[in-house]
């Protein structure tokens, strides 16, 4: 009750029939000269300096202080808006609370001219009545 494995098992004489990938010693020869003999090859810095004008756009210089410059230019906008804006809110809470304020003064004065006006009614009333009861002794 062991379990299998499911990778195929080759014994190394069908791989060497399967897969018959060898090279003649001459290849073999040159292709070991040609490593030991290769052409020494640009450190980065030596590479930088030479092409220094192609990778500036690439390395920093160019595209990234583009997009840093536009970046600020969306911050100053955004900003410049949000003054606007907050700008806008207070007048416009300021002009309710005065509408509120003359609301409130205009009912009060109301209430005032209204009591004012019953008040004299009332006394009116009452002088009538007191004048009745003077008749009526």
């Amino acid at each position: 009750m062991g379990r299998t494995s499911k990778k195929p098992q080759f014994n190394s004489q069908e791989a060497e029939e399967d897969y018959p990938v060898r090279h003649t010693s001459e290849f073999e020869q040159k292709y070991i000269e040609s490593l030991i003999n290769r052409k020494p090859r640009m450190s980065w810095e030596d590479f930088k300096e030479k092409h220094k004008e192609q990778l500036s756009d690439r390395l920093g210089s160019g595209i990234e202080k583009e997009q840093a410059d536009y970046r600020r230019l969306l911050d100053e906008e955004r900003n410049r808006k949000d003054k606007k804006s907050k700008k806008e809110k207070k007048d416009k809470k300021e002009k309710k609370r005065e509408k509120k304020r003359l609301k409130r003064e205009k009912k009060e004065q109301k209430k005032k001219a209204e009591a004012s006006r019953h008040s004299r009614s009332f006394k009116l009333y009452n002088l009538m009545e007191w004048i009745q009861g003077i008749r009526s002794r």
